[in-house]
């Protein structure tokens, strides 16, 4: 996993990063004649998230490029300074960009991440070519939803001051029911061997980036709980910016938001005269894309395909890939055989 030296608002920041092409796991630079597809994680889970995409041969057929934002994964370097919001997170992604030779690329962010993909939309849109997203966010929240993340940094505080192993875990599981609960079966938190070692990792992480001190859990909070209050609301006029085509894939299980708050999302694109599709995953949860993958990839590989504005020679699909994730996940018990597509999605879960 390389790291690239960039140079932010707050002060030099190693962001690391993950390239895959059709011919290599982890490359050191993409492949100047294929589509370059973007990935922006959610709060806390960093670009692991995407596994589930690294490892399809559908897209693999692209260059795929994902980044670990600040305080999340293994970037390291300067903290944030307060303020910390969509507009300071997409310029990061730029320099980042710049600073990787990234090219303009397709969009592809998940929660959180839709916030700040729709930035670079509308602040920086000589980077995007289209933009496709996961779960969006961007309208206002209910109080429930700034509640339970609250309630999310609060319990990772005391167990950080405690040194409270459970209370970290307790934490991480709020997490885990925001991400993967399914209402459509009682809203209980859904399971699975990539779910379960995903958030494993995401523990072991963060105890080393979001404490013990009380700096490292100031830049839990100002980077997750915060950047949404920092995080302002576009306008219509706005995202009437956005010139490029926009899919929003929404699970039917998601508990944060029903289908409503996609279709008012939607109204608003129309509004501001937004080119954009809605696909509605049933069953499938907030992170939409792990366990879900065999549905969103077809999706987003014949999205990419239509919103490419050039030319392309893809070469037919490798046989077998792997992620660049594959071997952390495998040490936190997480088994995966590209020969069973049950085995590689695992769809349901349970």
């Amino acid at each position: 996993m390389p790291t690239v030296s960039v140079e932010t608002r707050s002060g030099r920041v190693e962001f690391n990063y993950y390239i895959s092409t059709p011919e290599e796991t982890s490359a050191k630079t993409i492949k100047p004649h294929l589509p370059t597809v973007l990935f922006i994680h959610p709060g806390y889970i960093s670009s692991i998230s995407f596994h589930s995409q690294f490892r399809d041969t559908r897209l693999r057929r692209f260059n795929l490029v994902a980044l670990d934002l600040r305080c999340h994964g293994y970037t390291t370097g300067a903290p944030v300074k307060s303020p910390y919001s969509t507009v300071e997170a997409a310029e990061d992604v730029t320099r980042f960009m710049d600073a990787a030779r990234i090219p303009p690329s397709h969009i592809v962010a998940l929660s959180m991440g839709t916030m700040i993909a729709f930035e670079l939309a509308i602040s920086f849109p000589e980077r995007c070519l289209s933009i496709f997203q996961l779960s969006p966010l961007g309208l206002p929240e209910a109080d429930s939803f700034s509640e339970g993340f609250d309630q999310i940094h609060d319990l990772w505080k005391e167990g950080m001051v405690h040194g409270d192993a459970l209370m970290l875990r307790d934490s991480l599981n709020g997490v885990k029911q925001f991400g993967w609960s399914d209402r459509e079966f009682g809203y209980g938190a859904r399971s699975s061997p990539l779910v379960d070692a995903t958030i494993d990792l995401i523990l072991e992480r963060g105890r080393e980036i979001w404490g013990p001190f009380p700096e490292g859990v100031d830049q839990f909070n100002e980077t997750t709980v915060r950047f949404f209050a920092y995080s302002k609301l576009r306008t219509v006029a706005e995202f009437a910016k956005i010139r490029v085509p926009v899919m929003l894939i929404h699970g039917g299980g998601d508990i944060v938001h029903e289908v409503e708050y996609v279709n008012e999302f939607g109204k608003l694109l129309d509004k501001a005269g937004v080119s954009w599709e809605l696909s509605i995953i049933p069953h499938a949860p907030h992170i939409i894309n792990s366990d879900f993958g065999d549905s969103v990839n077809p999706l987003l590989h014949d999205f990419v395909i239509k919103s490419t504005r050039h030319p392309m020679q893809l070469s037919s699909p490798p046989k077998k890939v792997r992620s660049p994730w594959e071997d952390m996940l495998r040490d936190r018990g997480y088994e995966d055989d590209s020969d069973d597509e049950d085995l590689i999605y695992n769809r349901h879960g349970r």
